[in-house]
């Protein structure tokens, strides 16, 4: 599958040309002559600001161009696919093992790298150019930056990219700290080829237009940090997309369709995936959530039932746990996207998890509704404990399950007690009388780790924020329980008598039994 079926357009448009580079030493529409810079043969060539309508080099040649403009030279061009194009705009071509270092040069057309060439571009920029019928130019037809065989290789080093990408057949594009905004796709196809796009800031964005970034048959595209804005994220059949760190914005979509088409997104915790219409995994193909967050409160509608874009008859369901949650991965979404029953201010029973696409493994299901009781989120939580370790936020207010009335203070026993590490209450305040140890089962009457404890609870818990009573100075956690602090609100997350003071949190002490300990 090819984004909803589009895999012909995907042809016309971004192979257009890559599958003429065979032919574009021939024919010339501008004479080449003193206008271009052409190198064959073993040859070492600087030239510093200088127009050239096109550089090319082959042989083993190696071109240094330090700044000046490349505008880009009309050449025939012969695609089956559109028989009416007859020409294309060409900045560069460097094949045969030879080389091209460009620094702070303006390329217009279509740049590629084929039989070994390489080409290393250090700022300056790159537009693309157009594609000519016998009447002109064809408008919605754009030239592409392309490495199109096993050895042949680009780089971008801040660089400014206007153009489409692809990388075939084992070509290698890798960008650094550049941004793209490529009209119709980012694309790769065959074994092992690869696009590496890479933000050290995080900062860099991609923005891709109608066909968006796919990889086909045995390709690779890693995003390395960044802000992505496209239509889709596609990987097919025996391809993999990896995004680390990397904020995702699909118009159109996410989708992994065949065997061993794999997604993997592995953002931090400010990192966020949205998609338009569908987050498919279908026909085998997985999408893992190892870390950031997938937020979309109509989750259940985007992973079934999801039409084609332009064929609405057809029908796309993602598979049973193609969508697999995992390790600091988080889905935020709305309870009745994952449960048989929302939940609601008086709704005590969860029914069971009915969202059978995710393969609840780790990580954190979070659930925006305004409310909850107490005994839907126990009943929740048990439910997703019984297919993993995923723990469960609630972002709503917690309401007392028989009268409706919000809490949102609670005293540490019954947080402790009643919901546990497990469940994460974003908007409640826990309280304690006095200094705190979690992780012990009775007081001992002597002091611990030479701190007066008088309040105890066994057992870890996950609040917005801790308040201690007046005079309080120190917490103590041990015995394997885990607290994590820190809710929406923001602010202290420990206070003393509602005001922020210093508190000493000591982690683990042999008086109290210590074995492993985890704070958060």
């Amino acid at each position: 599958m090819s984004k909803m079926n589009k895999d012909e357009s995907l042809t016309k448009k971004v192979l257009l040309s890559i599958m003429a580079a065979g032919v574009m030493s021939g024919f010339v529409f501008q004479a080449e002559a003193a206008d271009s810079l052409i190198v064959d043969g073993n040859s070492t060539i600087v030239k510093d600001n200088e127009t050239f309508t096109k550089v090319g080099a082959n042989g083993g040649a190696n071109i240094t161009l330090n700044g000046g403009l490349i505008t880009g030279s009309k050449e025939t061009h012969k695609d089956d696919e559109e028989p009416a194009i007859i020409a294309a705009d060409v900045a560069a071509e460097i094949d045969s093992g030879s080389v091209l270092t460009a620094n702070n040069v303006a390329f217009t057309g279509e740049i590629t790298a084929h039989d070994g060439g390489k080409i290393v571009l250090n700022g300056g920029s790159v537009k693309s150019g157009s594609f000519y019928t016998a009447q002109g130019r064809q408008d919605g037809y754009n030239t592409e930056v392309g490495a199109n065989d096993s050895g042949s290789s680009i780089e971008f080093h801040k660089v400014k990219i206007d153009s489409n990408l692809g990388a075939f057949d084992g070509g290698v594009i890798t960008t650094y700290d550049s941004d793209i905004n490529a009209d119709t796709s980012i694309y790769t196809e065959g074994q092992n080829a690869r696009i590496s796009l890479n933000s050290a800031s995080g900062s860099n964005t991609y923005t891709v237009g109608e066909d968006g970034i796919e990889a086909a048959d045995g390709s690779t595209i890693d995003i390395n940090g960044g802000k992505v804005n496209t239509s889709y994220l596609v990987a097919n059949d025996n391809t993999n997309i990896t995004a680390g760190k990397a904020d995702i914005n699909a118009t159109e979509g996410i989708w992994a369709s065949g065997k061993n088409a794999i997604v993997t997104l592995n953002g931090t915790e400010k990192t966020v995936y949205t998609v338009g219409k569908g987050i498919i995994a279908e026909k085998g193909g997985k999408i893992y959530i190892h870390g950031g967050t997938l937020a979309d409160n109509e989750l259940r509608t985007k992973m079934y039932k999801v039409q084609d874009a332009e064929d609405k008859e057809v029908i796309y369901n993602t598979d049973a746990k193609g969508i697999v949650l995992d390790d600091n991965g988080v889905i935020s979404t709305m309870s009745n996207q994952i449960y048989a029953k929302a939940v609601s201010a008086t709704e005590k029973e969860f029914g069971a998890i009915t969202n059978k696409g995710i393969d609840f493994k780790g990580g954190g299901l979070v659930l925006n509704d305004d409310k909850y009781t107490q005994s839907y989120a126990n009943a929740a939580q048990a439910e997703l404990q019984k297919q993993g370790a995923t723990k469960l936020t609630m972002k709503g207010n917690l309401v007392k399950d028989n009268t409706g009335e919000i809490q949102t203070e609670i005293p540490v026993s019954e947080v402790a007690e009643k919901f546990g590490s497990r469940i994460e209450l974003d908007k409640v305040t826990t309280e304690s009388d006095n200094n705190l140890i979690v992780g012990s089962k009775t007081l001992s009457d002597k002091s611990i780790e030479g701190i007066d404890v008088k309040t105890q609870v066994a057992n870890g818990f996950s609040v917005g924020k801790l308040n201690l009573g007046a005079g309080s100075k120190d917490v103590i956690i041990t015995n394997d329980q885990e607290v994590t602090l820190g809710g929406s609100k923001g602010g202290n997350i420990i206070t003393v008598a509602d005001t922020d003071s210093k508190v000493k949190v000591i982690v683990g002490t042999d008086q109290a039994g210590t074995e492993k300990i985890r704070v958060s």
